[in-house]
């Protein structure tokens, strides 16, 4: 299963594309069908070539910009929507920064109401637009959900989105972010998510807000399964608690997996040069007010408010923004959760130091006494995998070399960014390993098989198999349904 949101102003056509796509009518408020307007996040699914896609509507207005970046926040990929009949407006340009600041890079583009004007000259200045903030999109089309006309492209577009997803590990611990919460007779509270990873059981104890609570029933897509295994959308019915201890914007996790803490230090993604000290911070479904102190040009310490306690994990990716100017400030990915505070002159000073030296662990705030040796450079964890990669172009990092404990998210999150490596279908490869694969496989006949190109690069089956997946995602190759595939002529 993969999960997409929906992204585009107000009244071009999401959910009604949404609508028409999968049968199911995302807007379940009155207000909204009396309003014709999304306000709260609506979700819809449809099967394509035995694949789910799991959909999740996002309102188009400025003033839910919030309640946009949380049914963002956790997909997997993004459908961009843009009305024929006007073209890209200002909450496509504010949606299209919090896609690029959470660092989303599975786009898809659809034109919709393509009965009411000519789609072609919208289609491609929103492709440049997306250039713009270096997005590419990954597969695009003309519609119209009146008529009915280009849905089946729209579908292919769906398809792309679900090809780039990247298979999670089912054993990781969970992290499940409420979007919704409501009670059902007879049944108590019941809360709605998406899983990104891991595994949900019935029975299953979990924890929000440091207190244990009891999986009493699971249901996806409105069916009762006994577990579900990310990625999926997902009700679960808590077992004595009430509505109001899990709202919007709870997380629950694994017992032990994630604490709450109120002060990280992150490494920055601008979207403006220069940031205000108090900004509002977007992760999962939730928002806190937080102040921003620079440590350097790349790195800032954010510290949230008092009882905005957050559950960050280092490698979280979280957004700023400035609600009151309309305006997505920066992406920022966790470096370290609870640094000492800085009690002593220089200290901050110290840490930008050690943040841009690639120092990303919480580093004591002491001057060094007596004879001490200033901390050393940071050693470089990645050394060997990337080392590895270099000498195996088309080779997956072995696991033992991953296994590292200095091996951190952010660390490959960072490299990913920098174009060092690239994480796809479970694997690690080298960062120009697809493009390097393109001509090697354009050299074989058509309709080749995993195997054919294993044996072409070089290398297993395991990485074939995740260099093709992206290939395919990116439109370089074209698999058939019997799972052969050629490489597409470049235009």
């Amino acid at each position: 299963m993969a999960v997409v949101a929906t992204a585009g102003h107000v009244d071009h056509g999401k959910s009604a594309l949404v609508r028409a796509l999968t049968g199911t009518d995302p807007d379940r408020l009155p207000e909204e069908r009396r309003r014709g307007m999304t306000i709260e996040l609506g979700h819809a699914w449809v099967d394509l070539d035995g694949t789910r896609v799991a959909l999740v509507d996002v309102p188009g207005h400025d003033r839910l910009v919030g309640t946009t970046i949380a049914g963002i926040g956790p997909a997997a990929g993004v459908l961009l929507v843009v009305a024929a009949d006007e073209g890209w407006s200002a909450q496509t340009e504010e949606h299209v920064a919090a896609v690029r600041a959470l660092g989303l890079r599975a786009v898809g583009v659809v034109v919709t109401k393509a009965d009411l004007a000519d789609g072609a000259p919208v289609l491609v200045d929103a492709v440049a637009r997306l250039g713009a903030h270096g997005i590419a999109p990954l597969a695009t089309a003309l519609a119209s959900a009146r008529t009915g006309a280009g849905l089946d492209d729209a579908r292919d577009v769906l398809r792309a989105l679900a090809a780039a997803a990247v298979a999670p590990d089912p054993a990781a611990a969970v992290r499940f972010w409420v979007d919704r919460s409501f009670t059902v007779t007879g049944s108590g509270t019941v809360v709605t998510g998406t899983l990104p990873a891991g595994t949900v059981r019935a029975g299953d104890d979990l924890e929000v807000g440091g207190r244990r609570v009891r999986v009493r029933g699971l249901q996806v897509h409105g069916g009762p399964v006994e577990q579900a295994s990310g990625p999926t959308r997902l009700a679960v019915n808590l077992r004595a608690v009430p509505t109001s201890a899990v709202p919007r914007g709870s997380h629950l996790a694994t017992p032990g997996a994630v604490h709450a803490v109120q002060v990280v230090d992150v490494l920055l993604h601008r979207l403006v040069e220069r940031l205000p000290e108090n900004a509002v911070l977007h992760v999962g479904t939730t928002t806190a007010p937080v102040r921003v102190r620079p440590l350097g040009d790349a790195h800032a310490r954010l510290t949230l408010g008092a009882g905005q306690d957050l559950p960050l994990l280092e490698g979280d990716r979280v957004l700023l923004r400035d609600p009151g100017a309309h305006e997505v400030l920066a992406g920022a990915d966790v470096l370290a959760t609870d640094p000492p505070p800085f009690t002593r002159r220089g200290a901050a000073s110290r840490r930008a130091g050690e943040l841009a030296s690639g120092v990303t662990s919480p580093v004591a705030d002491r001057s060094p006494g007596p004879g001490a040796s200033p901390p050393e450079p940071a050693t470089g964890a990645l050394g060997p995998i990337l080392a590895w990669l270099a000498d195996h172009p088309f080779g997956a990092a072995p696991a033992e070399l991953l296994a590292d404990p200095d091996v951190t998210p952010a660390a490959l999150a960072t490299a990913e960014r920098d174009g060092r490596l690239l994480r796809t279908g479970g694997a690690v490869l080298a960062g120009d390993a697809v493009e390097r694969a393109v001509p090697v496989l354009a050299a074989l006949p058509d309709g080749f098989g995993p195997g054919d190109a294993a044996r072409a690069l070089g290398t297993s089956r395991r990485a074939a198999v995740a260099l093709l997946e992206r290939l395919d995602a990116l439109g370089a190759t074209r698999r058939s349904p019997d799972g052969t595939r050629r490489v597409r002529p470049r235009p």
